[in-house]
């Protein structure tokens, strides 16, 4: 995936809502939106990858993941993992259970300190990834909503969410 492909849809389609940056819209981010369009497209490439080292060097050692997913890839009783190392386990096990996963990113927001993606996912899904960032460009916290998306008549509507 090229950055100025990247570049170019989402800061420079000013038509589609769906595919802005905040900072494009007049506000302004200290992450700023080509440093969050980067790293999304650095994180998106990782995982498209598969490569789970290229995955993981995201993360920061101390990270916290949340997600809906957690408990059924990854066993367990919470929907919580916390340290790097049991998140490479759990994202070992999700790379295990879909083979076929693949990224497409949608929309990048910047924040202070924080920047969610917008993505395709895989059965159909789309996340949301809400990644708060240490002074390292790691992710310190994280969390991930899913939903499904019915095209109809051209709009895109989120139906199903789950989180």
């Amino acid at each position: 995936m090229k950055l100025d492909f990247v570049l170019k849809a989402l800061i420079k389609d000013q038509s589609d809502p769906a595919i802005r940056s905040a900072e494009t819209r007049g506000f302004h981010s200290s992450l700023g939106a080509k440093k969050a369009i980067e790293f999304a497209v650095s994180w998106v490439e990782a995982w498209n990858s598969r490569d789970l080292n290229r995955i993981v060097a995201h993360y920061s050692e101390d990270v916290v993941f949340s997600s809906p997913l957690v408990r059924t890839i990854g066993g367990g009783n919470s929907n919580t993992v916390r340290g790097c190392v049991a998140l490479r386990i759990y994202f070992s096990a999700a790379l295990r259970k879909f083979p076929s996963l693949r990224f497409r990113l949608r929309a990048v927001y910047a924040g202070d300190e924080a920047l969610i993606l917008l993505y395709d996912i895989v059965n159909g899904l789309v996340a949301g990834e809400e990644l708060k960032l240490n002074e390292k460009g790691q992710i310190i916290r994280a969390w991930v909503y899913y939903g499904r998306v019915k095209q109809s008549n051209a709009e895109r509507t989120v139906v199903d969410q789950e989180h």
